[in-house]
């Protein structure tokens, strides 16, 4: 049986190069290595396509959808064939105008919103979290990121960040509202993000004026506007690279980033950039680009292959991803967990692995702490290994931060535990 019919030949192709040159090689990989259930994350280094032809939009061009979307699902039932039903319903929309209709499949992220209460026991599992789509079985099999950016010098510069992250919980989470967007769903985002990182003990600049942040004393770890939208009205203002022209932060190791702006992930490698005309009538308007977030600094960025706006909140929710990560979830469940739909157009960059908190967790290995190091669930120090705490550092311990275990804790010299419980606040240790 053919793998696609009824369907536009130009997009077909794409489609088809996914799966035979994609999908399967990493598909038959992890079968072949009887790895099915021990891989949790896909990481698409630089070189692979960040996306696929999907359907039409309102300029007649082909719309985007994630390669990442796609390849979280690989698991599932009839995999060839859940491919073939979500480009017919893409291609069935994008009929040119004025017969156009916005055709989305929304496939519900069935890893959204998990674990609001930080106890950490929602940590990611391989097809353990499911969902239904046109009565397809759909899987949500692995977490995929990119490695990926204009060069390979911002690739590796960005890994090397991720290795060594900031875990001390003081820097500040930069907020940058605007309200003349107001009259948006994701308005309500920027107020709710900043009331659930403060109540957990973080540092927030929020601003919900006509002003633009773009640079702040202290240490920055995160960073979300309205980019370009501020601007929207303003026909003498246009820099599609207001990314690395405007903001000047001081970036933390494992600062993220995420925009309410529609199509600052349609190119990763490249600076090219998505021109629309008539932004209001008789202005033209080009978005930023998330991936020159990795210039400057940044270790991971959420984007969007193309317009999220038609579904309600198919943009990254900052009040899931930011607080979750400032907590110690990796960077890639994070962004998951804020992520409501699957296989559109959410796309993330960074190494799955980097976490800026200690979150709950059994060590594997011996583990050393020194400076400023922030607990927010329980450490368990399993027999036989050993945690070290060097002279002269801080241990921040908040939410359910505690250490415990039948293992060895060394403590330096003059180090410091700030314990937010009494009932918390005992060591036993055998050494």
């Amino acid at each position: 049986m053919p793998l696609f019919f009824n369907c536009h030949k130009s997009g077909e192709h794409s489609w088809k190069y996914f799966l035979n040159y994609v999908a399967n090689p990493i598909k038959e990989h992890i079968n072949n290595h009887n790895l099915t259930s021990t891989i949790r994350y896909i990481v698409l280094c630089k070189g692979v396509p960040s996306k696929i032809q999907a359907g039409g939009d309102f300029s007649m061009c082909n719309g985007n959808v994630a390669v990442a979307g796609l390849l979280s699902m690989l698991n599932s039932n009839n995999y060839e064939l859940l491919l073939s039903a979500l480009y017919t319903y893409y291609r069935n929309g994008s009929i040119p105008p004025p017969y156009y209709t916005y055709r989305m499949p929304t496939i519900n992220n069935p890893y959204y919103n998990t674990d609001p209460g930080y106890t950490f026991n929602y940590r990611f599992k391989p097809d353990y979290f499911t969902t239904i789509w046109n009565n397809f079985p759909i899987k949500l099999s692995y977490l995929v990121s990119h490695l990926d950016g204009i060069s390979y010098d911002v690739v590796v510069n960005m890994i090397d960040r991720s290795i060594d992250p900031d875990v001390s919980g003081t820097a500040f989470w930069v907020l940058d509202d605007d309200p003349t967007m107001a009259g948006f769903t994701e308005a309500a985002q920027f107020s709710t993000t900043k009331y659930l990182l403060e109540s957990k003990g973080f540092n927030v600049v929020y601003d919900n004026t006509n002003n633009w942040i773009t640079s702040y004393p202290n240490n920055v770890m995160g960073f979300s506007s309205w980019g370009t939208h501020a601007e929207d009205g303003n026909c003498e203002w246009e820099d599609s690279a207001w990314v690395v022209d405007s903001l000047n932060f001081n970036l933390s190791n494992g600062a993220i980033f995420n925009t309410f702006e529609s199509f600052n992930g349609t190119s990763l490698t490249t600076l090219a950039w998505r021109h629309i005309d008539n932004i209001p009538p008789s202005c033209n308007h080009t978005q930023g680009l998330a991936t020159q977030f990795l210039q400057i600094g940044g270790t991971g960025i959420v984007a969007h292959a193309w317009e999220p706006y038609y579904t309600p909140l198919g943009v990254n929710d900052n009040t899931k991803t930011f607080p979750a990560y400032a907590m110690g979830y990796n960077l890639i469940d994070a962004f998951y967990k804020g992520q409501k739909y699957l296989g559109w157009v959410n796309m993330v960059v960074g190494d799955p692995l980097t976490a800026i908190a200690w979150g709950k967790q059994s060590l594997i290995t011996d583990l050393s702490w020194e400076g400023t190091n922030l607990v927010t669930g329980e450490i368990d120090i399993p027999e036989l290994e050993t945690l070290t705490i060097a002279n002269n550092s801080v241990i921040n311990l908040r939410h359910q931060g505690f250490i415990t275990g039948e293992g060895k804790l060394i403590i330096g010299q003059n180090v410091t535990f700030n314990i937010y419980s009494w009932e918390k606040g005992l060591f036993l240790s055998y050494d």
